[in-house]
C-alpha cells in the first residue's frame, strides 16, 4: 500500500507542477516552458534511473513492442502522406525556423521521454494490486497525463466557447485516447516503445516542417482512426500472444487463469469515446445543445441537454412545421425556440416566426431557413449544466 501511495504522490506532483503554470504571467510562463520544466523532468529522469526503479520494468526484452511502435509510426505517417496528396501541404506555423524547431525539441522531447519512463514504471509495478486498485490507478494516470499535455491550458481560460470545444476535440481528446491506449501497451512494452508512440502522435504537429492543408477537426479524425488501427495492431501481435502465453504457463502449473480486464472492454471504451466525439462535433445526424435559459419552460428548462436532428437545407421548407422546436443560429449563439408562424417576404423567401414558450412576445427577428440548424427531437433535464458553466467561465 505504501508503494501505491508513492505512485499517487508522483502523479499528484506532476499535476500540481503543471497546474502551477496556469497562474504564471506570459513572461514567467515562457521561462517555465523553456527552462524550468525541461530541467525538472531531466532531473527526475536521472534520479529515476539512478535509483534503478526502472529495473522493475525489465520483464520483457521489448523488441517486439519496439517493432510494433515503428510499424505504428509508418501507419501514422502514411495517413499523413495520403492527406498531403489529397489536400496539399502547407508550412507548419509552430516551426517557422530551424531555431524554433530546436527549441521545440528541447521543450518537449525530455518531457515525453520522462513521462513514458514514469508511465511504464507506474503500470508494470501495479500488477500485484487488486483489480479495483489498478482501475483507479490507471484512470488517474490517464487523467493526469492528458492534463499535463494541455500546453495551452492557460490560454484555454480565455477562449470563446467554440474555441474551447475545438481545442477539446482536436487536442484534448486525441491525447486522452492515446493515453488510454498506452496503458495496456505500457503493461507489455518497454519505455522506448511508448516513447516512439508518444512522439509520433503528440510531437508531429509541433516538429514537422509541413502539415496537410486540412481543418483541425478533420486532422483530429485522421488521428482517431490511426489510433484505432494501431490499437488493433497491438492487440493482434502483442496483447493477445502475451495473454495466451501467460494462460499456458498457468495451466502447466495447475493454476486457474482469468483475464480480469479483457482487451475487448478497452475497445468498447474507445468506441464509445469516438461516438461521443462525433456526436459533440455535429458529425452525426443528431447533435447536442444545452439550454441556457428558461425561455422554453415548462417544455424545456434551463440546464437541459437537447438532441437536435439535422435537416437537409434543401428540405427545410415543408419539413419544419408550426409547433416544431428548432435550433437556429443568431450571431455567435444558438437559440432553441418554437415556431409559431411561417410566412414570407416580398422576395419570396420563407420566414419562420419563433417564440420561447415562457416569453410574453415572439422573437423580434424572423428566422431564415439558412439559419436553421435542426429540430429538437428529445431532451434530458439538468445534464447540460456543465456545458453552460463552461460557457460562462
Amino acid at each position: 500500500m505504501d508503494r501505491l501511495r508513492t505512485k499517487y504522490l508522483i502523479l499528484a506532483f506532476m499535476a500540481i507542477f503543471h497546474l502551477f503554470s496556469i497562474f504564471l504571467p506570459p513572461d514567467a510562463n515562457n521561462i517555465y516552458l523553456l527552462i524550468i520544466r525541461p530541467l525538472v523532468y531531466i532531473t527526475g529522469l536521472v534520479v529515476f534511473l539512478s535509483l534503478k526503479l526502472h529495473h522493475d520494468t525489465t520483464e520483457l526484452k521489448g523488441y517486439d513492442s519496439i517493432i510494433l511502435a515503428i510499424c505504428s509510426a509508418i501507419i501514422y505517417y502514411f495517413a499523413l502522406f495520403i492527406c498531403i496528396l489529397i489536400f496539399g501541404a502547407g508550412a507548419n506555423a509552430t516551426t517557422p525556423s530551424f531555431n524554433v524547431w530546436l527549441n521545440n525539441i528541447w521543450v518537449y522531447v525530455p518531457f515525453v521521454i520522462a513521462q513514458e519512463y514514469f508511465r511504464v514504471y507506474l503500470v508494470k509495478t501495479s500488477k500485484q494490486y487488486t483489480f479495483n486498485q489498478r482501475a483507479v490507478l490507471y484512470s488517474v494516470i490517464v487523467v493526469v497525463f492528458t492534463f499535463i499535455r494541455a500546453e495551452t491550458l492557460s490560454s484555454f481560460i480565455g477562449y470563446a466557447t467554440q474555441q474551447r470545444v475545438d481545442y477539446i476535440i482536436t487536442s484534448v481528446m486525441p491525447n486522452l485516447i492515446l493515453n488510454i491506449i498506452l496503458i495496456p501497451i505500457a503493461s507489455y512494452s518497454v519505455p522506448l516503445g511508448c516513447i516512439i508512440l508518444n512522439i509520433i502522435f503528440t510531437l508531429t504537429s509541433i516538429l514537422s516542417p509541413i502539415l496537410p492543408n486540412v481543418k483541425r477537426i478533420l486532422w483530429a479524425i485522421v488521428i482517431y482512426l490511426s489510433l484505432f488501427v494501431i490499437y488493433f495492431l497491438y492487440n493482434k501481435f502483442l496483447f493477445t500472444p502475451r495473454i495466451m502465453r501467460r494462460k499456458s504457463r498457468a495451466r502447466r502449473h495447475g493454476m486457474r487463469w482469468e483475464v480480469k480486464h479483457p482487451i475487448r472492454s478497452s475497445v468498447i471504451s474507445l468506441s464509445i469515446i469516438l461516438l461521443v466525439v462525433l456526436f459533440a462535433t455535429k458529425s452525426l445526424p443528431y447533435f447536442p445543445a444545452a439550454v441556457a435559459s428558461n425561455s422554453m419552460k415548462p417544455a424545456i428548462s434551463r440546464g437541459a441537454l437537447v438532441f437536435i436532428k439535422k435537416i437537409n437545407p434543401k428540405k427545410i421548407e415543408g419539413y419544419v412545421q408550426v409547433g416544431d422546436v428548432i435550433d437556429y443560429s443568431k450571431g455567435k449563439t444558438e437559440v432553441i425556440h418554437r415556431v409559431i408562424e411561417i410566412t414570407g417576404n416580398e422576395n419570396g423567401e420563407t420566414l419562420y416566426i419563433t417564440k420561447g414558450d415562457n416569453n410574453p412576445k415572439a422573437d423580434t427577428e424572423p428566422v431564415t431557413k439558412d439559419k436553421i440548424l435542426g429540430i429538437a427531437s428529445a431532451h434530458i433535464p439538468l445534464i447540460g449544466y456543465p456545458t453552460i458553466m463552461l460557457q460562462q467561465f
